[in-house]
């Protein structure tokens, strides 16, 4: 049955238990579960004699076998599912989650509100058993593409070495950076737009 069942999944989670069905083979158990955001995805579970669709968040069905159609699929009670699935919950990784830091104009000094920002992410990073972590550097429109490439490299570095100096591991920090390419706030050339004078910090 391993080869032959059919699982495609588009977005949402999907997942799967073998429960004991009385003494005989067991059976498979499929669910859709949500995103963290209520979007839930498009699963077929198939067999020989058909298929499934689940698109409903907790909705199941159960494959006995390989030459028997997956039973109606039904929604479940959400917590009976995180019983059900707690050993598989507990070991999922937790979602990735960016900050956003910025700096006062033409160096890598940080406002006050984002000196802030870096103690939550100090306190996610504490939070979480395994963690890498991309640090990108990003400018305004002011200035050449030479000098903004410097000073977005300097920016991501700039926070990279604050995360160490607090214990975060080199190994763990991916750096990137951008100059005044990929804004956030659209601007023509020579715009001081502090909301694009940034450091995206991704921990996932």
């Amino acid at each position: 049955m391993r080869r032959q069942l059919k699982r495609v999944m588009i977005g949402g989670i999907c997942l799967l238990a073998a429960l004991a069905a009385g003494g005989c083979a067991p059976k498979s158990q499929f669910v859709v579960m949500p995103e963290a955001d209520g979007r839930v995805g498009r699963v077929e579970v198939a067999t020989q004699k058909g298929s499934q669709i689940l698109d409903q968040p907790w909705q199941a069905t159960e494959v006995t076998s390989i030459d028997r159609l997956p039973s109606e699929p039904r929604v479940l009670d959400a917590s009976q599912v995180k019983a059900t699935f707690k050993d598989a919950l507990d070991a999922r990784p937790d979602p990735p989650v960016t900050y956003r830091v910025y700096f006062d104009t033409g160096g890598t000094e940080l406002t006050a509100p984002s000196r802030e920002t870096i103690r939550e992410v100090l306190a996610v990073i504490t939070a979480r058993n395994q963690y890498e972590i991309t640090v990108s550097g990003h400018t305004d429109s002011v200035g050449s593409a030479e000098f903004n490439r410097t000073l977005s490299l300097r920016r991501a570095r700039a926070i990279a070495s604050l995360l160490m100096s607090r214990g975060v591991a080199d190994k763990l920090i991916d750096i990137t950076y951008h100059g005044k390419e990929n804004q956030l706030v659209p601007t023509p050339d020579g715009v001081a737009e502090v909301r694009n004078r940034r450091v995206e910090i991704t921990i996932r």
